[in-house]
């Protein structure tokens, strides 16, 4: 495939250097990157085309996948067009780019046809796969539960303490959130409690998943002094295994209690990222892959999720309703029909009034008994939209795609 890069981030670096070491594909096109990413990527790809705009692309026959990153207005909007033209899209999922932006994308997806592949890339490291393929066999037994720990070390001189803000948790949390449900299932109720807040920072965050039938699992984020990244503990009734990152740069470390894992991980050792543009080139097919453009929708609305039961003090149940134009079309008026029901209420009393205080005569009462009503029968009437409005084209279900992690 022909790639372009839309956005900056240098974190972008290692797939560019992945897209230029792979005999099917290239990167042909950047445009609004950086001047420092833009000079590591010439350094690894020097033919790129360099241009303040993408407005080419949109029929270029040098483009086959536009690689979105970041959170920058122009990025988004421009990511939209695209979409909106057919043209395929990978995106970088960062939280800051907003629930709205990954609803408005799917509702270009189901009207355009266009591919939207997701870059998750810790499901594709190697210790991911081989764990997943363990709870899959039946080699944990049962799963418990998953508990994962993440630190985050300050690096503020000033003595104070190490607090995080609501985006760092988010940013994070996203990532940790679509990790813990390729593992443990479609999690659908979100409990996050925040402690040891100071303005709008605080110095730990917590948060809880839970489904019908599946294991809990549970996330935490605290401000420590340096030392590993994060770990994940996936505890089955048979034995337990563990995920260790020790920083962003290493590979994942895989363990386990009575286990030699050391098989496990040679027949998955592929490089994360070439397994990223592998579940990319299969979605272009049309086939079954995980992660999907569901996987991302549902991620997002978790990490939206946490965030309204730290306001709400309760625990948010989530129920996943595609963003098509059905479900658009029913949003709108089922808030319609509630305004509606209230002004004809108050519609009716006025009526009753006029008739008591002027007693008008016998047509002037038809007529205002007709205008009060008019408004509703009319909103019923226009409920039959709703055969020609379409579904979402959705993704394949997650038991049909799992040969992607093969």
């Amino acid at each position: 495939m022909n790639f372009a890069l839309l956005g900056d981030d240098p974190t972008t670096i290692p797939l560019v250097t992945a897209i230029a070491a792979h005999p099917a594909h290239q990167l042909t096109r950047a445009a609004l990157v950086g001047e420092a990413t833009l000079s590591a990527m010439l350094q690894i790809v020097p033919a790129v085309s360099v241009a303040d705009g993408w407005e080419e692309w949109v029929s270029s026959p040098v483009v086959d996948t536009v690689i979105v990153v970041g959170d920058d207005d122009a990025v988004l909007e421009a990511a939209r067009k695209l979409a909106a033209a057919g043209r395929s899209l990978m995106i970088l999922p960062v939280a800051s780019q907003g629930l709205a932006f990954v609803y408005e994308l799917t509702l270009i997806r189901d009207d355009a046809l266009v591919v939207l592949c997701p870059a998750f890339l810790p499901r594709f490291e190697p210790a991911v796969v081989a764990l997943k393929a363990l709870i899959e066999a039946g080699e944990l037994g049962q799963l418990m539960h998953l508990q994962f720990e993440r630190t985050h070390s300050s690096t503020d001189d000033s003595g104070s303490p190490p607090l995080v803000s609501q985006s760092e948790i988010d940013e994070v949390l996203l990532q940790d959130v679509d990790l813990l449900r390729s593992l443990g299932g479609n999690y659908s109720r979100v409990t996050a409690v925040y402690s040891g807040k100071v303005s709008d920072r605080v110095s730990m965050a917590q948060v809880t998943l839970a489904g019908e039938d599946m294991a809990e699992a549970s996330w935490s984020l605290k401000t420590t002094q340096p030392g590993p990244l994060w770990k994940l503990v996936a505890a089955g009734e048979r034995r337990t295994v563990v995920l260790t990152r020790e920083d962003p740069l290493s590979p994942i470390q895989l363990d386990a209690d009575d286990i030699d894992v050391s098989q496990l991980l040679p027949q998955s050792a592929r490089d994360p990222i070439d397994r990223l543009l592998e579940n990319c080139a299969t979605m272009q097919k049309g086939e079954p892959a995980a992660p999907d453009w569901t996987d991302l929708t549902q991620a997002f609305e978790l990490v939206d999720a946490a965030r309204r039961s730290v306001r709400r003090r309760r625990t948010i149940d989530v129920y996943f309703e595609t963003a098509s134009e059905r479900s658009v079309f029913k949003t709108q008026m089922t808030a319609v029909g509630c305004g509606l029901l209230v002004l004809t209420f108050f519609a009716v009393l006025v009526v009753l009034v006029i008739g008591t205080l002027f007693k008008p005569n016998d047509t002037v009462m038809l007529i205002l008994r007709g205008l009060v009503f008019l408004p509703l029968v009319l909103f019923l009437l226009l409920q039959v939209l709703l055969v020609v409005t379409r579904a979402s084209t959705g993704d394949h279900s997650s038991s049909e795609k799992n040969h992607s992690d093969e």
